[in-house]
């Protein structure tokens, strides 16, 4: 099976670099900040997480469309619930905890050019560049992975200095409850990001087990 595969740069005044892979094509993305895709990516792999007693139904998860943003133009990340394909048990990460099966999502990646940074706007043309398959457990460790590397390169105050907007905090500790990461969702209840200043990188043993 196809896998999800994410990368993110963060570079200075409100932009970013970002990759999307299924592992055979690839999408190299310029990204401003006027879009925030990292914050929708975490949202959605909380949300398709969710168990249906949280309130997340199969219908409710299907269709759902992150931008990146570019000026003008920019990139759509489509990700999709396949109700009907069936996926076999598969290795899970060492410490992940065991959760009932669920169905596989499929996710394209379009290109769109038009006058504005939104998409969805008349006059838009769209072209799809590929789609691929994953588990959701793939696409909520491939996001989380992105997040947990930002944070420990740049630190709170370095991520948002560079990407002009506060890192999502509250999703990622969820996120990380939702993996299996106790405890890393434990420490970041007890930082303080905003009250760090400058380049401050925080130790390993601050983020990580």
């Amino acid at each position: 099976m196809e896998k999800f595969q994410f990368e993110y740069e963060l570079l200075d005044g409100g932009w970013s670099k970002a990759r999307i892979s299924n592992g055979e094509q690839t999408a190299e993305m310029t990204v401003t900040c006027l879009s925030q895709p990292l914050k929708e990516m975490v949202t959605l792999a909380c949300f398709l997480l969710s168990s249906d007693e949280e309130g997340a139904s199969i219908e409710h998860r299907i269709n759902r469309e992150i931008a990146f943003a570019d000026e003008p133009g920019g990139y759509i990340l489509n990700v999709l619930e396949d109700e009907e394909s069936v996926e076999l048990p598969w290795d899970k990460p060492e410490g992940w905890p065991e959760v009932e099966e669920r169905p596989p999502i499929m996710y394209e990646v379009w290109k769109y050019d038009s006058d504005s940074i939104w998409p969805g706007q008349a006059h838009e043309v769209r072209t799809l560049l590929f789609v691929g398959e994953c588990t959701i457990e793939e696409f909520a460790q491939a996001v989380h992975t992105v997040l947990e590397g930002l944070i420990l390169k740049h630190g709170f105050a370095g991520y948002e200095s560079r990407w002009m907007a506060k890192f999502p905090l509250t999703e990622f500790a969820q996120l990380s409850a939702m993996i299996g990461r106790t405890d890393l969702a434990i420490s970041l209840t007890d930082l303080t990001p905003w009250e760090d200043s400058g380049e401050t990188r925080f130790e390993d043993s601050d983020l990580t087990s």
